[in-house]
This record gives C-alpha cells, structure tokens and sequence, in this order.
C-alpha cells in the first residue's frame, strides 16, 4: 500500500504469514510460513513470478516499510529461523531495526516468556520475537519500542496456559514501535 508523506512515497507491506504451528506431521503451516516470510523478499526484490497490476515486477524502488505479525523468530520457537533470518538481514532492509542496535524491545519484555525466558526483544507473551516493523535503508530510524506494561505481566500471569482469559485482553501480541525520518533526496 502506498502512503505518501509530505510528498514522498512509502510503501507499507503490511501482512500476517500462517503461525508455523498447530500443524501435523507434513509442517505444512512451517513450510507456508517459510514462503510467505520468502514472498515479502521477493516483493521487495521484483522477483520475476510476480507482477503488480500494471504488469511490472520492478523491485520496489520506492522506501518501503514491512509490519505485521510473522510468527517467526530467528532464535527461538517452531518457525523456519533460517527464513526470517534472510529477511531480517536482507540489503534493502535497514540493519540497526532488524539486527542492530535499535531493535524494539521492553525493559518487561523479558519478563514475559511463557516459552521463552528473558528474550528482551519479545513481541509475543510467549517470550519469542515476532512482530515487526522493518523500514528500508531510505528510512532513518532513530528510535523504537516494544510496549510491554506491568499491567501486561499481571495480566499474562493469570491467564491459564490455554489462554482462555485471552479475550478480554485483546491480543497475546504487543505492539512494535519504530521512529523513523525520511533521508531528504533518497525518497520518490
């Protein structure tokens, strides 16, 4: 989706890959989780299987930012690590908010690991990391967060384990947060 900021383009591709989990013997859900972190590449990449409508499949020559849910960690949990590792890392993908010094997290966020203990850069209460906001290399990032309150933990530590008391929170997600500003010149 385009969205133009004080004249400039920025395409969000905002997207929610299958949970790599509740899945049989065949990990189907893995392997469609795996495609999809590998599709958002391919987006950004042009890659020749794809076309948008006017036909082009040119990589996005635009500053992009990619947000959602991916169900996938890169160092914990059930999905394909080596997927969202290559996303994570990709050249366009801008590195202090992927693999740096500003990737979001909480100073609870490691409290929450019902699965994972003391991953501070969790988004999820199970302790891993899988929500985004990934901004491209035309971004500038100069600040981010995970927002993960005390009333967060209470609330995590009296749900059950099969979470039934989820619904009157709302989401076992936290939201992600990234500032960025735009890099005068670099942006169509």
């Amino acid at each position: 989706m385009p969205v133009l900021v004080g004249g400039q383009r920025i395409n969000i591709l905002a997207c929610h890959p299958t949970p790599p989990v509740f899945d049989g013997k065949e990990k189907r859900n893995l392997r469609r989780n795996a495609d999809e972190l590998r599709l958002l590449r391919d987006i950004v990449d042009g890659a020749d299987y794809l076309s948008d409508d006017a036909g082009s499949n040119e990589p996005l020559e635009d500053a992009f930012i990619i947000i959602g849910d991916l169900n996938a960690d890169n160092r914990y949990g059930d999905g394909d690590r080596d997927e969202i590792q290559k996303l994570l890392t990709h050249p366009r993908i801008h590195p202090s908010t992927s693999t740096g010094s500003l990737i979001p997290f909480s100073k609870h966020g490691s409290k929450m690991g019902k699965i994972v203990k003391g991953n501070r850069f969790a988004t999820h209460e199970s302790g891993l990391r899988l929500d985004y906001v990934l901004p491209s290399k035309e971004l500038e990032p100069f600040a981010s967060s995970v927002i993960c309150t005390v009333d967060d933990l209470e609330h995590i530590k009296s749900c059950d384990s099969n979470m039934e008391n989820m619904s009157c929170f709302g989401s076992d997600h936290r939201l992600v947060m990234v500032d960025v500003v735009l890099k005068s010149g670099d942006i169509r």
